[in-house]
């Protein structure tokens, strides 16, 4: 883990691709803490998740090629019972943004020995505890950067815990679905802010869609009203990937000879 300056980052010198488990160690033990304490605790939690003793440890860390965020990321937050938000750099607009999310409710049947989804078979022979397991609740959030960087020519990443979420992208995220993000500069945002809060938290952090149709039914014919993406598909010869929104009827108009 390469030294940052940046005040909502946390980041550790460290030569052995152990950057991933620096940043939870930092994580777990809040606070002020010295880099001792924090490396001895990442030493921890690494024993644990790759069940190693004190001995294959000392071998094993040596030949480590650090935290696949890909293959372990699923059995991580299995087995520590927490959600994991993974933030990325947008190297062409310059900003920071929440990529993406490990929810521990949503992946929880998935077996970590190969990352597969329970199969319906596996599923019968598993008791009923298992797999109508109720929702967790107030799990915490492990809030990471993920870096990429190159070195010899080989691709690697570098982990850093993400101690303040608003200040690193510069956004208010919502704290029940962190899938809205507001600016708190806009004018509104203390409205806007509280308003989906508030409905997001009795939704249960769930984005539910819901249909708002007008009190007078209108016609739905995007040839007369000059649709604009029906115009775009009609340019590019590609009508027929155009679908009529649900809920609204589709007229078909056609010419006759009046007799």
């Amino acid at each position: 883990m390469v030294k940052v300056s940046r005040f909502p980052l946390a980041g550790l010198f460290s030569d052995l691709n152990d950057c991933f488990w620096l940043a939870f160690a930092k994580w777990l033990l809040q606070g002020k803490v010295s880099p001792d304490q924090i490396r001895c605790e990442a030493k921890k939690q690494m024993r644990e998740f790759y069940n190693l003793t004190k001995k294959q440890y000392d071998t094993f860390i040596n030949d480590y090629k650090g935290f696949d965020v890909v293959d372990e990321l699923n059995k991580f937050v299995i087995k520590k019972l927490i959600n994991v938000n993974i933030f990325y750099y947008d190297n062409d607009d310059k900003f920071y943004y929440l990529g993406e999310r490990k929810q521990y409710n949503k992946i929880k049947n998935i077996n970590i020995e190969d990352n597969s989804e329970l199969q319906q078979d596996d599923q019968h022979s598993c008791s009923v505890n298992q797999l109508d397991e109720p929702i967790v609740e107030n799990l915490l959030t492990f809030n990471i950067l993920l870096v990429s960087d190159t070195n010899d020519n080989k691709a690697i990443y570098h982990v850093f815990y993400v101690t303040n979420t608003d200040g690193l992208t510069r956004q208010k995220y919502c704290p029940h679905c962190y899938q809205q993000s507001f600016d708190p500069k806009d004018d509104h945002f203390q409205r806007d802010y509280q308003q989906h809060i508030s409905q997001c938290k009795i939704n249960g952090g769930q984005i539910i869609k819901k249909v708002k149709l007008d009190e007078q039914p209108f016609q739905y014919v995007p040839h007369i009203q000059r649709n604009e993406t029906y115009a775009y598909l009609l340019a590019n010869n590609a009508t027929q990937q155009f679908k009529p929104t649900q809920y609204y009827i589709t007229y078909d108009f056609e010419t006759v000879e009046r007799k």
